[in-house]
């Protein structure tokens, strides 16, 4: 099992939320809901959190790109006006 780190993140089309949860630690848990535009259906993947921040710690832009498939395939995340910026997260098992 892979959960170091791990944070589940659910869209939501209906509601067009982005719900991002990390599991029970010693500390606490946490439950974000982030108001986004989503196309598709309702998905949900559990990706390593430390990626995600190392990601927007860098950026200067105040969008992005997510795309998820699967819960098994890869997160691909670009900036709308910058087509040669591609990152890529691995999903983890949980």
């Amino acid at each position: 099992k892979e959960a170091n780190n791990s944070i589940h993140i659910n869209l939501e089309q209906a509601k067009q939320t982005l719900i991002i949860k990390s599991d029970q630690t010693r500390v606490g848990q946490e439950l974000s809901e982030i108001p986004v535009a989503v196309s598709g259906s309702d998905n949900q993947i559990s990706i390593n959190s430390q990626y995600l921040t190392d990601l927007l710690a860098v950026l200067n832009v105040l969008e992005i790109n997510m795309a998820v498939n699967e819960k098994t395939t890869p997160v691909k995340i670009t900036e709308p006006d910058n087509s040669n910026f591609l990152y890529i997260i691995m999903p983890l098992r949980v």
